[in-house]
């Protein structure tokens, strides 16, 4: 039986309306020695129909159903890394984005022609229903990119990267499933610390992020109590795997990518407690106990309360913001070919 060199993991859930999509990017695709993995989530739509649909026309489509708990797309592509293993290379897309027909072709060729890699990075656009407004991703900011993204400024995602299989075995890299949001931060954060080897290719945007107005707010979506507890493993996951050197080289960084989460604990005390007594936190003390006043006082305490952070991470935010705008207008010229201005 045929192995096919590219695996690609698409976790869904209640996606009917924008699945159809997807696929038809997918069997449009120049390259054509790929699977795709369709992980069901166990949607309660006609989602498993659509798919279904599309996998007895090209074998190449698997629907599955997500055997196990706990619920969330973090399990779904651990169950396709777990089945994408004896391909050469795994992608990881979300269900509701579109890809261009050159996607598949421009990921595979340079990781061929560059051996060393581990994974690879590629620009990426987002895509607002509206039209009114768009990000870029997968661009280099920052020499450091794990400074990037402890800066917030996203320089990879899930979907912007490219992984060769093997070397996720053997680092065992693997979705955290007790995370309700920021896996993917999470996950390439991981896949830095252990030493993978990267690099930012320097071609057309290939992949297009939909942002649609019936998503709700996603800032709202992590700020919610369910997700306190999620962040919480979230931090002391990243400062346990950091050694000394590191947490002394990204003492600031951390600092700064510590001040979201006490935006958004500041709205439960009993969360910004157990925040501040984290021991990387606990032993900065003027650090924490103006953290545990921002949750008594208001989350717009934090203006007052770090000045000094909030100035650095304006900048760094203001040189991705300039980076973007530079970027955009590179790639414009795409937006009438994608059809996102019709």
């Amino acid at each position: 039986m045929h192995t096919p060199k590219l695996t690609v993991v698409v976790p869904c859930w209640n996606c009917e309306k924008y699945i159809a999509q997807l696929l038809n990017c997918i069997l449009n695709q120049s390259f054509q020695d790929w699977r795709l993995l369709l992980i069901d989530d166990h949607s309660t739509d006609n989602t498993a129909v659509v798919v279904k649909g599309f996998s007895k026309k090209d074998q190449r489509i698997a629907y599955h159903l997500r055997n196990r708990l706990p619920k969330g797309a973090q399990t779904c592509r651990n169950m396709g890394l777990s089945l994408a293993s004896d391909s050469e290379y795994v992608i990881f897309f979300d269900a509701d984005d579109l890809i261009a027909p050159y996607c598949f072709e421009q990921r595979v060729s340079y990781m061929d022609l560059h051996k060393d890699l581990d994974f690879a990075i590629f620009p990426a656009l987002m895509v607002c229903e509206d039209h009114k407004y768009h990000y870029v991703y997968g661009y280099q900011l920052f020499d450091d990119t794990l400074k990037a993204l402890l800066n917030w400024t996203l320089p990879m995602v899930g979907w912007t990267n490219i992984y060769r299989v093997l070397s996720y075995k053997e680092r065992k890299l693997e979705w955290d499933e007790n995370l309700l949001s920021m896996q993917d931060s999470d996950f390439n954060i991981q896949a830095l610390l252990k030493g993978c080897k990267y690099a930012y290719a320097d071609t057309k945007p290939d992949y297009f992020y939909r942002i649609f107005k019936t998503n709700g707010s996603i800032s709202s979506k992590i700020s919610s109590k369910q997700h306190l507890k999620s962040h919480l493993h979230l931090i002391k996951k990243i400062l346990l795997s950091l050694d000394v050197g590191q947490l002394e080289k990204y003492d600031k960084d951390l600092e700064c990518y510590l001040l979201k989460f006490i935006r958004i604990f500041a709205t439960d005390v009993t969360t910004m407690k157990a925040f501040v007594n984290i021991p990387w936190i606990k032993v900065r003390k003027w650090y924490a106990i103006r953290a545990l006043a921002c949750a008594y006082i208001s989350p717009k305490a934090i203006k007052l309360l770090f000045p000094k952070i909030k100035r650095l991470n304006a900048r760094n935010m203001q040189k991705w913001e300039l980076l973007m705008n530079e970027k955009y207008m590179d790639i414009k010229s795409y937006d009438k070919l994608y059809g996102f201005q019709e």
